[in-house]
């Protein structure tokens, strides 16, 4: 037999598909339209709470305490991210029933109802519960909601932008009872909370963040130097803080066992990284940053060069030219950024053949060669800025993949391959072989062979082709046709 109200909540969820709500009409009450903006709902707030101050209306407290308990309820939910998709979605009752029971305070109820996982866990640390009732003092209600501000002072009504919040609210902004303004605020920094923690958990690059609880004199001294950091690296990594104080546990769960605390977590590993030296050297905490992050780059020197122009074959290579030792942390990010697309390698400033090859003079220098050969290139001639360079590769790597749609390539047979199985006894589709004399009849065959390659593109057919003298072609291949001046050796396997 359901529960009273399991019935109720399930009789909520089917008329609230029809658009209609159960409980209270939130929006209804303070005066806005369904759509209102944060703005626009803290502006009807303010209104109403002037409206029903308990100073206003003396000749009747007991209507205006009413009044005020249900707006302060309304503005509780709508101006919280989660409570108010909540709302949105299953109305106050679907609020209230964490309060009866329904939730365990995690943050995954409402996906499992969304997705008809069955049970209803709409705990958010205490949202979904009304603050305020009919028991509490009138004054001690409203102070307690602009807490413990003197209220009659505490904004003017003609002055829209007085700014106020209470206790539990958790906007990011790191303001709470009332505050200063956050010193992390107007920064690069994102700032995470309870509401939009889940961004951390898709990120595809680095983030780092600093861990607190409240911010005290410790933190306001460490904020200098966090926000500097956030200026030089939020081009390739996401500098952010979560206070601990309104999320507490949370934090325990993320591992933070004291605070402060700064975790790196970058992309290839869920398991947070934590900083071990000062707080206050940015240069140490952008040298950890960079020490952890993925790097695809390849170094390139004169006898590595030609093996460089066959990784991918079909596939541009993005050089750098610099004067610098390591491979700096946004070529690292980019190199993690275009994994798929694009082939990066640096070569160093003392590689001086390679330097006269492509007439560098100046550093750094960027190159993108687009054949085998490293004949076909462009130079950068753009802005030397990250986002400039970053907009340049993206249009390389758009050209890539609309070239590529739906075609064969000729690709390189190596040791790697052919000891991983392509080609071999174990491998269930056909190869044909090409074996070149030298790497300027690649360019010929692969022009030869594009009708070839595109006609057999869903066939299992592969076409590989190898160097002579780089590999011992197995005796197990059988040559198929023989040419000596015009054509390669071709083999089917």
């Amino acid at each position: 037999m359901l529960h009273r109200k399991t019935f109720l909540l399930i009789f909520c969820f089917i008329i609230m598909g029809m658009n209609v709500f159960c409980g209270e009409d939130y929006y209804k009450i303070l005066g806005v339209p369904r759509n209102a903006d944060e703005k626009t709902i803290k502006k009807a707030f303010k209104k109403l709470s002037l409206k029903y101050h308990p100073d206003k209306n003396k000749d009747n407290p007991d209507k205006a305490k009413e009044m005020f308990i249900k707006v302060a309820n309304a503005y509780e939910t709508l101006s919280d991210p989660e409570k108010k998709r909540i709302y949105d979605q299953l109305g106050e009752e679907g609020l209230k029933y964490q309060q009866s029971g329904g939730g365990d305070g995690g943050f995954d109820g409402y996906e499992s109802y969304r997705r008809g996982g069955g049970g209803y866990n709409f705990g958010f640390g205490g949202g979904g519960r009304n603050r305020y009732s009919d028991s509490m003092n009138f004054e001690d209600m409203f102070k307690n909601f602009f807490s413990g501000q003197r209220y009659n002072n505490f904004f003017d009504e003609d002055d829209d932008d007085s700014d106020f919040h209470y206790v539990n609210r958790r906007r990011g902004s790191g303001r709470e009872r009332g505050s200063k303004k956050s010193v992390f605020a107007d920064s690069k920094i994102y700032i995470l909370n309870s509401s939009n923690i889940h961004n951390l958990n898709i990120r595809k690059h680095s983030w780092i963040i600093l861990f607190f609880e409240g911010e005290n004199r410790e933190v306001k001294r460490y904020a200098k130097t966090w926000i500097k950091v956030a200026e030089k690296v939020s081009d390739f990594c996401t500098v952010a803080i979560f206070d601990c104080k309104p999320s507490p546990d949370l934090c325990q769960r993320m591992k933070i066992d004291e605070v402060p605390e700064i975790v790196l977590y970058h992309s290839a590993n869920n398991k947070g990284l934590t900083y071990k030296g000062d707080f206050e050297r940015i240069d140490d905490i952008i040298k950890f940053i960079s020490s952890k992050m993925e790097n695809y780059v390849k170094p390139i020197t004169k006898k590595s060069w030609d093996d460089f122009l066959h990784e991918s074959i079909g596939i541009p290579k993005v050089v750098v030219f610099t004067q610098k030792d390591t491979t700096s942390p946004f070529f690292k990010f980019l190199s993690k950024e275009f994994k798929d697309s694009l082939v990066m390698g640096e070569v160093r400033a003392n590689e001086r053949d390679l330097l006269k090859k492509f007439k560098v003079t100046s550093f750094p220098s960027i190159i993108v060669v687009h054949d085998i050969l490293g004949e076909k290139y462009e130079k950068y001639e753009g802005v030397l800025s990250n986002p400039e360079i970053l907009a340049y590769l993206k249009g390389q790597a758009q050209e890539v993949k609309g070239r590529s749609k739906g075609v064969k390539n000729l690709n390189q047979l190596d040791k790697n391959k052919y000891h991983s199985g392509s080609c071999g006894p174990r491998d269930n589709t056909y190869c044909l072989l090409f074996l070149l004399d030298s790497s300027s009849q690649y360019e010929r065959i692969s022009q030869m062979i594009k009708p070839t390659l595109q006609k057999f593109k869903t066939e299992p057919i592969n076409f590989y082709y190898i160097n002579s003298g780089e590999v011992n072609v197995p005796s197990t291949f059988t040559p198929v046709s023989y040419t000596h001046l015009t054509l390669p050796t071709i083999y089917s396997v």
